[in-house]
């Protein structure tokens, strides 16, 4: 390596302290390494060296502070120039944290759209509401995607992590099970969010909570499979089925691709929390919109069939002009000048006696046409006799 300068990168450390040491010599430290009060998950950290810390054989040791999980991803440590090193460093703050911190955002976004959405058209849809606590029950989840120092221990932190992950899941599945009539999965779930509540109240430390969270996550897991079933058995019921459905399948796709990474120990692994968190953003937010765009069509629904309803009402049902009471309104509400022309058809009486009433009928709907035709566009014809 060129340069006087080393750049060295520690990619994805699953750590809550580091301190990094070669042949012995301090080099690096980050975290909390007394109390573990910090999370690092998916995070990198950077440092320069001198080129004269590094010998021709060289032990790089690495001490850590683990409760929950240790250690760094394949390939994890670089070492390399300081022009290749802080390019390497800015696309990891563009993908680690900009993006993450974007797509939490985006999360937020969509739960508040979504309860507001609920607020304005009264209360209406209470699959909304489940909706949006659903979105900020997983915004809490996911803060554990987050590189951030910790007022308080890790195990409170990684309880109210998880907890966020149950009750996010619990809210998703009471709002499809209004789609789908299953009652009995929603209080499944209900029951495992509170069981777990226990297990989180009554775990001591992290191996023991650890234990308790693998238990019950295999729960969630068949509980959440079973809500894709019910998706795809009532795809012909409900729309939503077919969002359900295609955000679980985007989801199981993208996992499966993230494990086979991981098992060929793939250089940067693709399992990223980004495309989980903007799957489940998107859920909440199409449905929002999706209600938006029907309480629309039912308004224009509703407002043509208000104006027909008028029409029918103050139209005569031969002619198709306006009627005595469409007549009589308008004159009670006229406002400044206006011109009123009565039109007496001569002789009408001897064309329906000579010819019957139905071409009698039939010489009013012509001369209603005329008239209509040459009236200006801001002028009424209305029948005031018969």
């Amino acid at each position: 390596i060129e340069g006087e300068q080393y750049s060295v990168i520690l990619n994805k450390i699953a750590d809550h302290g580091i301190r990094v040491y070669n042949t012995d010599v301090y080099l690096y430290s980050s975290g909390d390494m007394e109390a573990g009060q910090a999370n690092f998950k998916y995070g990198f950290c950077s440092f320069e060296v001198n080129k004269s810390m590094f010998k021709e054989t060289n032990n790089m040791k690495i001490e850590t502070y683990g409760l929950y999980k240790s250690g760094i991803e394949t390939d994890g440590i670089i070492i390399t120039d300081i022009l290749t090193g802080n390019a390497i460093v800015e696309k990891l703050e563009i993908y680690g944290y900009k993006f993450m911190f974007f797509s939490i955002g985006f999360l937020m976004f969509s739960g508040i759209f979504v309860g507001i959405v609920y607020f304005m058209f009264g209360k209406e849809d209470i699959t909304l509401l489940f909706c949006s606590l659903a979105t900020v029950f997983i915004i809490l989840y996911f803060q554990d995607y987050v590189n951030i120092s910790l007022s308080f221990s890790y195990l409170n932190f990684k309880k109210i992590s998880l907890l966020g992950l149950f009750y996010g899941a619990t809210f998703y599945i009471m709002a499809a099970s209004r789609y789908f009539d299953s009652k009995w999965l929603k209080w499944m779930m209900l029951t495992l969010a509170s069981a777990f509540t226990i297990a989180t109240l009554l775990a001591k430390d992290m191996i023991q909570y650890k234990m308790f969270y693998d238990k019950f996550f295999l729960g969630l897991l068949v509980l959440m499979g079973m809500a894709f079933v019910f998706s795809i058995v009532n795809l012909k019921n409900s729309e939503y089925a077919y969002l359900i459905v295609i955000s679980f399948t985007a989801l199981m796709m993208y996992a499966g691709v993230a494990i086979i990474s991981d098992m060929l120990e793939a250089k940067f692994t693709i399992n990223s929390p980004l495309v989980y968190i903007v799957v489940v953003a998107a859920m909440p937010l199409l449905i929002g919109v999706d209600t938006i765009f029907q309480k629309r069509e039912a308004l224009s629904n509703e407002q043509i069939l208000r104006k027909m309803e008028f029409k029918n009402a103050n139209t005569d049902s031969l002619t198709g002009a306006w009627n005595q009471r469409y007549l009589f309104s308008k004159l009670t509400n006229l406002e400044g000048e206006s011109v009123l022309a009565i039109i007496d058809l001569d002789n009408f009486k001897h064309v329906n006696d000579e010819y019957g009433h139905l071409a009698g009928d039939e010489v009013l709907k012509h001369v209603s046409k005329i008239i209509d035709h040459h009236l200006p566009k801001n002028a009424d014809c209305c029948r005031y006799g018969g």
